[in-house]
């Protein structure tokens, strides 16, 4: 595994001593066979060592993490490909190679240009790398974070600010690093159809894997075959062991099974995560994009789901799901938000009385104002003490008079 650390000027203070908190207790997890490296960056780029070491160099990793301070910009794409290029001179095909990038901010020196990062960094990682990205409080990139981490075998986390920032860090830490089986393929017959992610380049402890798809029309058997393909992590880092899986299971057993419906949710969930993925990675503004939002909106609203391209909205008279498109779900069927609201006999009644209601409530206004500015102006002409005259007599104020 190769740590990248972000120590540009944005991480100084907690976050860099937190950091460095994490990445002693990472260090002092690996075992006798584990190969590592760190990589920090900030304007400049400086790994550790310029290949991968064993536990026996701990003492050393341990003085190159005191020595890491914030300051400085932020050179990723610097970084990765430092990453990249350092993990691929060491690869063997018995190893699970990975990456764990850890960043407060946006690339700031070097290449700054979200899409040529990523570009960089898929052309680098042909050898299969997962790169799992950890991003720092609120004002990190986290989009930036999740398209690298989808484009290559990963996934992100959010690290909040918190006093156990480094605990959040070697929680995640535990959770990717024990890699247990290498690419993972499932396997159906007959073929399904809109199927979920069913190939992985690793498979870690302790993480679960949820394959569906739909039986095509047309398919008579009443059973279907899983086949599950992988290599298997002996222990010791020897050679991979061919690990191979094989189940038959009824058609009709599944339908009578009171969970069925639950289940085929849960098919049109996973699916609209794969979709959404895809679209996290999908170039902007592009057909192939606007498909797979369509398709999203279209699952989510059939469906009755929440999801990142829908809505929900509560009335006092039916429950409706409504996206950022307007497509609404009404009792089964898909209407034009506007136009229900406008067909409804309700919204010119609340119109109406809103409208009335505004207008009492002017008037009472002004009438207020113009009460207290008439009061104000009696009760000083009243308060003013009378003039002498030259006799001794008060005399009447003109105003007064007047009144």
């Amino acid at each position: 595994m190769v740590f990248v650390v972000d120590t540009s000027g944005s991480m100084d203070g907690d976050k860099i001593s937190q950091a460095q908190v994490a990445l002693r207790d990472m260090v002092d997890m690996f075992g006798e066979y584990d190969q590592f490296n760190i990589i920090s960056f900030q304007t400049a780029v400086v790994p550790f060592e310029d290949w991968m070491v064993t536990i026996e160099f701990k003492d050393q990793a341990f003085q190159f993490i005191s020595h890491l301070s914030g300051d400085g910009l932020s050179n990723l794409n610097g970084a990765m490909r430092e990453a990249l290029t350092v993990l691929k001179r060491s690869h063997q095909r018995n190893r699970f190679p990975l990456i764990l990038l850890l960043t407060d901010g946006l690339p700031t020196i070097g290449e700054t240009n979200f899409d040529v990062i990523r570009e960089n960094i898929r052309n680098l990682n042909d050898f299969g790398a997962s790169i799992f990205t950890l991003g720092f409080g609120k004002d990190c990139n986290f989009d930036l974070l999740r398209q690298i981490a989808a484009e290559n075998h990963g996934f992100e986390r959010r690290i909040y600010d918190a006093l156990d920032m480094d605990e959040q860090i070697v929680n995640f830490f535990q959770e990717v690093s024990n890699p247990l089986l290498k690419d993972f393929q499932v396997q159906f017959s007959p073929e399904l159809t809109s199927l979920s992610l069913s190939s992985f380049p690793a498979v870690v402890g302790g993480s679960e894997i949820i394959v569906v798809g739909q039986i095509p029309p047309g398919v008579t058997s009443d059973e279907i075959s899983v086949r599950i393909l992988a290599d298997r992590n002996p222990g010791d880092y020897g050679d991979l062991q061919p690990y191979a899986f094989n189940h038959t299971f009824s058609l009709s057993e599944v339908r009578e099974d009171s969970s069925f419906f639950s289940s085929s949710l849960l098919f049109t969930q996973i699916y609209i995560h794969k979709v959404l993925d895809e679209l996290l990675i999908a170039p902007p503004s592009s057909s192939l994009a606007a498909s797979l939002e369509n398709t999203a909106v279209n699952l989510s609203i059939s469906s009755s789901l929440v999801t990142p391209v829908t809505a929900i909205v509560i009335s006092a008279f039916n429950r409706t799901l409504v996206s950022e498109s307007l497509p609404l779900y009404i009792g089964g069927g898909t209407k034009d938000f506007f136009k229900e609201i406008l067909a409804s006999t309700f919204l010119p009644i609340t119109i109406g009385v809103t409208c009335a209601l505004l207008v009492i409530i002017i008037l009472v206004g002004v009438g207020v104002s113009w009460w207290r500015r008439k009061h104000r102006n009696f009760k000083k002409m009243t308060d003013e003490e009378p003039e002498q005259s030259p006799s001794g007599s008060p005399s009447i104020p003109l105003k007064t008079r007047d009144l």
